[in-house]
């Protein structure tokens, strides 16, 4: 007579799961900066595609446009650069106007961190000016905005004043 086995015992089935569960949690340290990497990436697309869209408002309108975040959070704000929206002495805006604002954040734990070229916060919320497009399509100054997940690599955007061209690359700093 044959006797073929046609099932695992309880034993096999455990021991399997066993290894697979060991083998997941070493493998969480190799995976986990995969989708860091991805945030931070996703972070540098928004903050493109916004600065893209902020530059052509201003063009558009005829007026220049600011880019100001919060050091050391995701938090950041574009609107015209004028006192209404700023209240930091900029230029008074004769338009009743508002113009297009935008408040957002980058993704979960994506930081900005402020270098030392930029000026202090200039507003009583906190927001440090980065970056102004002027109505001619090139901006005010030149401008490197860092940001990126704490204790791991950062990305840079980098604006050049007299064409108004975002590059980007990385950040030595962690």
């Amino acid at each position: 007579m044959n006797s073929a086995r046609n099932g695992h015992t309880l034993f096999e089935v455990m021991l399997v799961m066993a290894v697979l569960v060991i083998v997941g949690f070493l493998s969480v340290p190799y995976v986990a900066p995969m989708f860091s990497t991805n945030r931070v990436q996703t972070a540098q697309d928004l903050l493109k595609t916004r600065w893209a869209e902020m530059r052509y408002h201003a063009m558009n309108e005829g007026r220049p446009y600011r880019f100001g975040f919060q050091e050391n959070s995701g938090k950041f704000r574009i609107a015209p650069d004028n006192t209404d929206n700023w209240g930091d002495g900029a230029a008074r805006d004769a338009s009743s106007d508002a113009g297009w604002v935008v408040e957002s954040e980058l993704p979960d734990e994506i930081l900005f961190a402020r270098s030392d070229k930029m000026a202090q916060p200039t507003s009583s919320q906190g927001w440090i000016k980065a970056l102004t497009f002027l109505p001619d399509g090139t901006a005010r100054e030149d401008v490197v905005v860092a940001f990126g997940k704490t204790g791991s690599r950062s990305l840079t955007l980098r604006v050049q004043a007299a064409i108004g061209a975002v590059t980007t690359g990385e950040s030595d700093a962690k």
